[in-house]
């Protein structure tokens, strides 16, 4: 396991900083607000492979997993992503080759609650929950 990403950006929210672990798991919760992938974006433009403590470039991997329909309401952050991703993608080149194959496998599970579909701890007892295709 690689240790958490130590490169920090301030969260605009002024929340504090934003570590990587803490935006790998906000990434794959039940709302995907846009201010915590600019936090994200942020701290992967500073370090395209920063690490949540999984594998080199986690974060980004995480957040390669919000939907297009993300992305098409979002075209100044999906801009800006893609830019990361073709940074990542030149320094993983770099990389030894197990680090590089690491980079496509299996995201690690979420702490129950943090699925996509539920409702965090904090959330009302109404919170809308994602419904199964």
């Amino acid at each position: 396991m690689t240790p958490p990403e130590t490169v920090r950006v301030r969260s605009r929210s002024g929340a504090g900083p934003a570590p990587a672990d803490r935006l790998f798991t906000a990434l794959a919760e039940w709302r995907r607000r846009p201010e915590v992938v600019r936090d994200a974006l942020e701290l992967l433009e500073a370090a395209p492979l920063a690490s949540a403590g999984h594998f080199r470039g986690d974060l980004l991997r995480r957040l390669m997993d919000l939907p297009s329909s993300y992305w098409a309401r979002q075209p100044a952050q999906y801009a800006r992503y893609r830019a990361v991703v073709r940074a990542a993608a030149l320094l993983r080149r770099a990389l030894p080759e197990a680090e590089r194959h690491a980079f496509w496998g299996d995201l690690p599970p979420l702490p129950r609650g943090d699925a996509p579909g539920d409702a965090p701890a904090d959330a009302p007892a109404d919170a809308p929950r994602a419904r199964a295709p």
